[in-house]
C-alpha cells in the first residue's frame, strides 16, 4: 500500500525554479518570434507583388509550418513547470527539456538555409528545396 503511494506521488518544482524556467522559455519565445516574423516580413517585402510565386515553393511551405515551430514550441513550455502533473521522468529531465528544446530549435531552424529566398549579386531566387 505504501509503495503505491510513493509511485503516485506528484512531484513539483519549487516556485523560484518554476519562475526561472518560465522566464527562460518566454525569452526564447519572444526572441524567436521576433526573428521569425521579421524574416517573414523581409521575405514578403523583398518580393513585393511577386509574393504569389511563393505558393509553388515547398521551401516556403516548410517555412510556414516547420520553421515556425521555433517560436511556438517554447510557448507551450512557459506554463509546463507550474503544472501539477504526475511526472514519468525526473524533474531534472523536465528542466533540461525546457532549457534545451528552444536552443536546439533555434540552432536547427535559425540558419539561412531554411529561408525560402536566396539573393546572389542582386538577383533574387526562390528556393524549391531548402539547403540548395
Amino acid at each position: 500500500m505504501e509503495d503505491q503511494q510513493c509511485t503516485n506521488k506528484v512531484r513539483v518544482f519549487h516556485p523560484a525554479i518554476c519562475l526561472m524556467l518560465s522566464i527562460w522559455a518566454a525569452c526564447w519565445t519572444i526572441s524567436n518570434g521576433i526573428w521569425y516574423f521579421a524574416n517573414t516580413y523581409k521575405m514578403l517585402s523583398t518580393l513585393g507583388w511577386k509574393s504569389f510565386t511563393l505558393a509553388i515553393s515547398p521551401a516556403f511551405w516548410l517555412w510556414l509550418t516547420l520553421v515556425s515551430a521555433s517560436w511556438y514550441a517554447p510557448l507551450s513550455m512557459i506554463f509546463l513547470p507550474w503544472k501539477m502533473i504526475k511526472l514519468t521522468h525526473s524533474r531534472s529531465i523536465l528542466a533540461l527539456i525546457i532549457i534545451l528544446v528552444p536552443v536546439i530549435l533555434t540552432l536547427i531552424f535559425g540558419t539561412e538555409y531554411w529561408f525560402p529566398l536566396k539573393t546572389d549579386n542582386g538577383c533574387i531566387y526562390i528556393r524549391m528545396i531548402p539547403f540548395l
